[in-house]
C-alpha cells in the first residue's frame, strides 16, 4: 500500500509543473544567475486573490496590447494598487526585471496579497517570493521573472 501511495504522489508531482519562475541575476558578471529559484505554480490563484481573472487579462490585451507591461501611458495599472503584480503579469510574454525599488515593492505587495489569501499553497509561494526579494536586496542583485523552462 505504501509504495502505491508514494507512486501516486510522484505522478501528481510530475503533472504539476510551474508556469513561471523567479530568480536572482547579478550583480556582477561572474554571478549572472543565482541558483536560488522560485517556481510559480499558482499564477491564476494569486491574481484571483486581488480580483483579477482570465477575462481581465483578455480585456486588457484587447484594449492595450501585449507590450504594455501592465501600465497604460496614462498610468492606469492592470491590477489597481499593485504596480509590481501588474508588471509581473507580463512574464509570460517577456522576461521581467525589477529595479531595487520595485523589489522592495514586491515584498510589500506579496505581504498584502498573503493577507487576502486563505490558501496555504498560495501563501507559501508568496512567502518564497518575499524571501527571494529579501535575498536579492541583500546581495544587490535583480529579481527576474520568466516562463518556466
Amino acid at each position: 500500500m505504501r509504495a502505491s501511495s508514494k507512486n501516486g504522489r510522484e505522478k501528481a508531482e510530475l503533472k504539476r509543473r510551474s508556469v513561471a519562475r523567479a530568480y536572482i541575476i547579478g550583480p556582477s558578471p561572474e554571478n549572472e544567475r543565482s541558483d536560488v529559484e522560485v517556481p510559480i505554480y499558482l499564477v491564476n490563484e494569486i491574481y484571483a486573490a486581488v480580483g483579477v481573472g482570465s477575462n481581465d487579462f483578455s480585456q486588457w490585451f484587447d484594449k492595450y496590447g501585449y507590450m504594455s507591461l501592465g501600465r497604460t501611458d496614462e498610468g492606469t495599472l492592470f491590477v489597481s494598487n499593485y504596480p509590481i503584480l501588474s508588471k509581473m503579469a507580463w512574464m509570460g510574454i517577456d522576461l521581467i526585471d525589477l529595479s531595487s525599488t520595485e523589489t522592495s515593492m514586491l515584498i510589500e505587495e506579496c505581504a498584502t496579497v498573503r493577507s487576502k489569501s486563505v490558501h496555504a499553497e498560495e501563501n507559501a509561494e508568496l512567502e518564497a517570493l518575499i524571501a527571494l526579494a529579501q535575498k536579492t536586496i541583500a546581495e544587490g542583485g535583480t529579481v527576474r521573472f520568466g516562463l518556466a523552462g
